[in-house]
């Protein structure tokens, strides 16, 4: 059931505010599909061209929808499904006053964060998505959008260090995920280290 859902997030989801960028849309489709080879193929020529996602967000947006919402009716979900709905319309004017209004309201919890972390991340504010994306990690050490959000942001800043650590975290929280398991393949591409990128792909449950 949770590789159904995952499946359905990642090409339908109900929070696909932010699509998947050309270069990404192939590599992760072949994945889904268990063509690792194709999916390598892919991811390779992407990186040998020297492309790099124009907006790595989208892929980490499908999936922020998996983080729960609580039950029930505090002022702060109300606010944040208000700003998810302008986020879905691409409004990020409008999204940014109910996001700073849930993250005041809801200080302690990461979703609003994670959100509003992502919503920096799409329009290239990479400094406001590394702070804001560090306090949803705070409130929620467990959360691995979180962690791979703040992963993004700080390669975006080229703290690699940094950013390799918060990936790595993002694998030990969701091992075998495939969205997680395309940026770390990514990372081996890079290196050149096409093996090790299978070995990534290879242990994806979808």
């Amino acid at each position: 059931a949770d590789a159904a859902l995952d499946r359905r997030l990642l090409i339908h989801g109900e929070d696909a505010h932010l699509p998947l960028g050309p270069d990404e849309q192939p590599a992760i489709q072949a994945l889904l599909d268990g063509k690792e080879e194709e999916a390598l193929d892919l991811l390779s020529a992407a990186v040998t061209a020297g492309a790099y996602p124009a907006d790595p967000s989208r892929v980490v947006g499908r999936f922020a929808g998996l983080v729960p919402f609580p039950e029930g009716d505090a002022p702060w979900d109300g606010t944040l499904r208000a700003a998810l709905a302008q986020l879905r319309s691409g409004n990020y004017t409008a999204a940014s006053p109910l996001l700073l209004r849930a993250m005041a309201e809801a200080p302690h919890r990461p979703e609003s964060f994670l959100y509003a972390g992502l919503a920096y991340l799409a329009q290239d504010k990479n400094e406001a998505a590394r702070g804001t994306l560090a306090k949803a990690t705070d409130n929620d050490p467990g959360c691995w959008p979180c962690r791979l959000g703040l992963s993004i942001a700080l390669e975006r800043l080229v703290n690699l260090a940094e950013a390799e650590l918060h990936l790595q975290k993002a694998d030990e929280l969701a091992p075998g995920h495939p969205v997680v398991a395309y940026y770390l393949a990514r990372r081996e591409i890079r290196r050149g280290n096409r093996a090790a990128a299978r070995s990534y792909f290879a242990r994806t449950h979808v």
